[in-house]
């Protein structure tokens, strides 16, 4: 009788045993496959928008002007593009965001970026007046736009890529409507 209680135990035990590994198991493989979904929709979400680059263009043949050249690598155009020239050494403005104060405060706006509805896949020169110099300066340039899935981006001048909430044109305050300038 006893020996038979025992045998009920450890068949009991068992079972419990047996159904809490089985539990752990799918709850590691579930957290699992979460994470590896989260990791490949970043990576849909980054596709075009980590193909977009900008830099300072060597041997700008525009005369009193520096130019950059923003460079679409996808296969797809980027839309409400604004390309801000920073200041990344030196006194200036260090990003896009300070540029719009900037030009609020000034009230000359799209003197230090530029818009245009779109760029397409391939390579464009921006130039900008050469009216930024000064002692110790050295320019970069930022480029906000949206992607075809709707998400907003800027690329810093240090090769970062953030999301903004809002559509660039909103985001950084351009005049509407603006004239493509690139």
């Amino acid at each position: 009788m006893i020996s038979s209680e025992i045998a009920i135990w450890i068949g009991s035990l068992s079972t419990l045993g047996a159904f809490i590994v089985t539990f752990t198991q799918i709850k590691i493989e579930l957290t699992s496959r979460i994470k590896r979904e989260k990791q490949e929709f970043k990576q849909i979400e980054l596709y075009q928008a980590s193909k977009i680059s900008g830099w300072l263009h060597i041997g700008n043949s525009i005369p009193n002007c520096t130019s950059f050249i923003i460079h679409n690598g996808s296969e797809l155009p980027i839309y409400n593009v604004v390309a801000s020239l920073v200041i990344y050494s030196g006194s200036g403005p260090h990003s896009s965001e300070e540029v719009r104060s900037l030009e609020k405060k000034a009230g000359n706006y799209l003197y230090l970026r530029k818009a245009s509805s779109s760029v397409p896949p391939g390579s464009r020169i921006v130039s900008f007046e050469n009216s930024w110099g000064g002692m110790s300066r050295k320019p970069g340039i930022e480029i906000a736009f949206t992607d075809t899935n709707g998400i907003h981006w800027i690329r810093r001048h240090n090769g970062k890529l953030d999301k903004i909430p809002v559509d660039p044109i909103r985001f950084l305050e351009v005049p509407v409507p603006y004239s493509d300038s690139f």
